[in-house]
């Protein structure tokens, strides 16, 4: 039953969008709509306004009767599934009343006219050798690095900066290193040249000054005046302590006279110690804190004038030749850093000094630089060569025909026989060098 209903609904609505005479009255009011051809004008057509207006209308009345007619169909099967459900008679339904026709009233609907479309002017076309070249392609620029980065590589161009300012020192202070060394062995070697002319000079000016024989026998006392008695061919007194009457007396004895003093060093008990600028005095001698040590570079400014005073004192007083002691100061902590050359240079100086004077010079000691040195002293004297197994370190003043005068604190029996086979006159003394000695 319900698909007969929607079959009449939908017969009734196609009759009703068929047009009538009806449809020919029907008439729009409005303003026409305006046609829009692609790519052209927009153009008005009355006519065709006109005929799309009527089908519209005609539409909308035929759903308006099909809408009617399916209530009507539905109204009608109401009562008669009512006498279905009260008997088997059939129910004979009665054809509906037709509908009253409606009345449509069509509003007018007033249609607004869109702006005209502007018109755009198309592309020129693009001739040869008109190209508009395109702008080059530029990557983004990558990000810049984060303060951390900023701080790390500030931080290693310091260093770098500070390796290569240190590098630039140490090469700086290499150079000077090897120009100061270069310097200084043209200084040794203009040293040994000017030694040499030395030797030679105080070779021809030694001619006439004392020196002892070789094997000479001797005694040394610095201390409690001097004992007269040894039978001894050299004495050794204290230049500054013995009187020119002892040293007179001594001569008369037929002894000769050496006059002790040091060159090196400068002891607070001398007469001339005043006479020692403070700016040339350096460290203390070990063992001996009233004596310390001068600067022996220091000739032309005072220790050559020094030298020359004690030299006269010699003179004055009689000796025959003189023991310079603390002749090796290159070898101890003396303050100033002296070195070998420095020794060699003072060491012919005051040789020289003392022949200039007349005087005759022992060299003290300075094992290491007897070689130099044999040629401007006229003998040796050493202390203790035998506790350090040096005495063969004075074989060059043997070999060169001189004296050689040992000292040795304590007992000297067992070196007797070897002293006298080297040449050494060797005597045992206590350390303060009193009057008190044996000898082999």
């Amino acid at each position: 039953m319900v698909a007969v209903v929607a079959l009449v609904a939908v017969l009734v609505g196609w009759m009703a969008v068929k047009p009538s005479d009806e449809d020919d009255a029907f008439t729009v009011t409005n303003n026409p709509l305006p046609e829009v051809e692609p790519d052209g004008p927009v153009r008005d057509d009355p006519q065709a306004e006109a005929e799309a207006r009527t089908r519209t209308a005609s539409l909308m009345r035929g759903f308006g009767q099909s809408r009617d007619a399916v209530f009507a169909v539905i109204a009608m099967m109401g009562p008669a599934q009512e006498a279905k459900a009260g008997g088997d008679d059939p129910v004979e339904l009665a054809a509906a009343p037709a509908p009253p026709t409606p009345t449509t009233t069509t509003a007018p609907v007033e249609v607004t006219q869109p702006p005209p479309v502007p018109h755009v002017e198309p592309a020129p076309e693009v001739q040869p050798g008109n190209e508009v070249a395109a702008p080059a392609f530029e990557p983004p620029a990558p990000p810049g690095p984060s303060p951390e980065e900023l701080a790390a590589q500030q931080a290693a161009a310091e260093q770098a900066a500070a390796e290569q300012a240190t590098a630039e020192q140490a090469a700086a202070e290499q150079a000077a290193a090897e120009q100061a060394t270069a310097e200084q062995a043209a200084a040794e070697q203009a040293a040994a040249e000017q030694a040499a002319a030395e030797a030679e000079a105080a070779a021809a000016s030694s001619g006439g000054v004392w020196s002892p024989a070789p094997g000479s026998t001797w005694q040394i006392q610095l201390i409690n005046g001097v004992d007269m008695d040894h039978p001894v061919d050299v004495y050794e007194i204290s230049l500054h302590t013995t009187s020119s009457a002892t040293i007179a007396e001594l001569h008369n004895r037929g002894h000769s006279v050496v006059c002790y003093f040091s060159a090196g060093t400068i002891e607070n008990w001398r007469p001339d110690a005043g006479d020692y600028p403070e700016w040339i005095k350096g460290n203390a001698v070990d063992g001996w804190p009233d004596e310390r040590w001068i600067d022996i570079r220091a000739w032309d400014a005072a220790v050559g004038g020094l030298m020359n005073n004690i030299m006269v004192l010699a003179k004055e007083k009689g000796c025959d030749g003189v023991d310079a002691d603390n002749m090796n100061a290159y070898t101890h902590n003396t303050g100033f850093g002296l070195t070998a050359a420095d020794q060699l240079i003072f060491n012919r100086r005051v040789a020289d000094t003392a022949h200039a004077h007349g005087l005759g010079i022992g060299l003290k000691n300075n094992l290491g630089q007897i070689g130099e040195l044999v040629g401007h002293f006229d003998w040796s004297i050493n202390e203790s060569c035998y506790n350090y197994s040096e005495c063969h370190l004075l074989e060059p003043f043997a070999d060169a025909g001189k004296a050689i005068f040992a000292i040795m604190y304590g007992d000297i029996s067992p070196l007797c026989g070897d002293a006298q086979n080297r040449g050494i006159s060797l005597i045992a003394k206590d350390r303060l060098l009193g009057a008190w000695r044996t000898s082999c």
